[in-house]
């Protein structure tokens, strides 16, 4: 089976490349803070796209389709906070290092990645990838975005593991196929909870 296009874009979004010891001693790498509002900053485009790409081929009684529309002006409204987009412009500012110009607004440079993100899921979702994003999203589609930001990093940094794992080109004519974003790193983690 093949990945969802929003998974990879997922992926994409938080850690496209290896995690390693190498990342926890590299400054470039994103802090689970960074890579969250990132992701919170990224998800309504993502999910309004998926919803536009899926309505071919999910019922009207999906769960992303009788839900979604709800779920995306909660994550729009929580995405355009002040914080999140600081979080995530200097989170892409990190990205890009001295490849950013400083006269370019952090929060133009956000655009243009959730552009790329929106633009690889407006490739076209399948039927079976609209039926896996249904049927992952919609249980999870009560959590408050910062949440279900946290669960998308953790299955992207899962899958891209895991694609790692198994991303060697079976010979030296097989190439794989690049992406801008491919020099993502985000610092290893353990998610903790607040003491009370």
């Amino acid at each position: 089976m093949k990945a969802p296009k929003i998974l990879t874009a997922a992926a994409a979004i938080v850690a496209l490349g290896t995690q390693s010891a190498q990342a926890a001693q590299s400054a470039n790498c994103l802090t689970q803070g960074e890579a969250s509002g990132l992701a919170m900053a990224i998800i309504p485009g993502a999910l309004e796209q998926t919803m536009k790409d899926c309505a071919a081929h999910l019922p009207a009684n999906a769960g992303l389709m009788v839900n979604g529309p709800g779920a995306l002006a909660q994550y729009r409204q929580a995405a355009s906070a002040e914080a999140v987009q600081s979080v995530a412009g200097n989170a892409i500012a990190k990205i890009a290092g001295d490849d950013l110009p400083s006269e370019v607004p952090k929060a133009l440079a956000l655009s243009f990645v959730e552009a790329m993100v929106v633009g690889s899921i407006a490739k076209g979702m399948d039927e079976e990838s609209c039926a896996i994003v249904n049927n992952v999203w919609a249980p999870l589609a009560p959590l408050p975005l910062r949440n279900l930001s946290e669960v998308v990093i953790g299955v992207a940094l899962a899958a891209l593991d895991d694609e790692t794992a198994s991303d060697q080109p079976d010979s030296k004519d097989d190439k794989k196929e690049t992406s801008p974003l491919d020099d993502i790193e985000i610092c290893p983690f353990i998610s903790t909870q607040p003491a009370n």
